[in-house]
């Protein structure tokens, strides 16, 4: 993923509104995309409040798991959410 500091923080804000999380702090996360995708699970769990970081940790995996070699852009990823949103709705 080659995010950077902007698009991160961008993610951070898009995550905490979708998902209804609350004391996200951005500057406890890295500054970039590939850095970001480097945490392990616990220092990934260790910058956020309880529970909001298997939440984010998870978004992040099916990001990644999705983008296989494409660049993710953060428009990508909202684009994404509706696409998934729109397909199940159609369910």
């Amino acid at each position: 993923m080659q995010w950077t500091r902007k698009n991160v923080c961008q993610w951070l804000i898009w995550a905490a509104k979708k998902f209804d999380l609350s004391q996200i702090d951005p500057d406890r996360f890295p500054f970039s995309g590939p850095q970001l995708c480097s945490l392990s699970k616990d220092e990934f769990l260790n910058r956020a409040p309880p529970y909001v970081g298997d939440i984010l940790y998870s978004h992040l995996n099916l990001l990644k798991a999705k983008s296989g070699k494409e660049r993710m852009t953060i428009a990508t990823v909202v684009n994404l959410s509706c696409r998934e949103r729109w397909t199940t709705n159609l369910k």
